[in-house]
């Protein structure tokens, strides 16, 4: 973790902070309303079909929230052993820029997906 100042190394990990506290709420901010549809009269088929579609796709998103939320909380977690920043392919350190950008990311631009 040396390429990193603890100054660079702190706003890295205020930026995952707020974008876990984020997918969070939006998280929360889903169920609560898959809830509520839930309990609303549907008044015809169509609508029906909407409602489903409504809730697959809020479904399809919190998979993908949950997923994001797993990179940013083993990115925490490498930043308390010393580990954050190491591209998990090369061993290199990964570029403060890329960090910013995508903070929860476990390789350097040579390995990006």
């Amino acid at each position: 973790m040396t390429h990193l100042t603890e100054e660079q190394l702190e706003f890295l990990k205020s930026e995952l902070v707020k974008e876990r506290n984020s997918i969070l709420s939006e998280l929360m901010d889903e169920e609560s309303i898959l809830s509520r549809k839930s309990s609303d009269y549907v008044e015809d088929s169509g609508e029906l079909a909407f409602d489903n579609l409504d809730k697959h796709i809020i479904s399809k998103l919190s998979v993908q929230q949950k997923k994001t939320l797993k990179k940013i909380e083993k990115a925490l977690s490498k930043i308390d052993d010393g580990s954050y920043g190491i591209c998990e392919k090369s061993g290199n350190p990964i570029s403060y820029q890329r960090l910013e950008i995508l903070p929860y990311t476990t390789v350097c631009k040579e390995y990006k997906v």
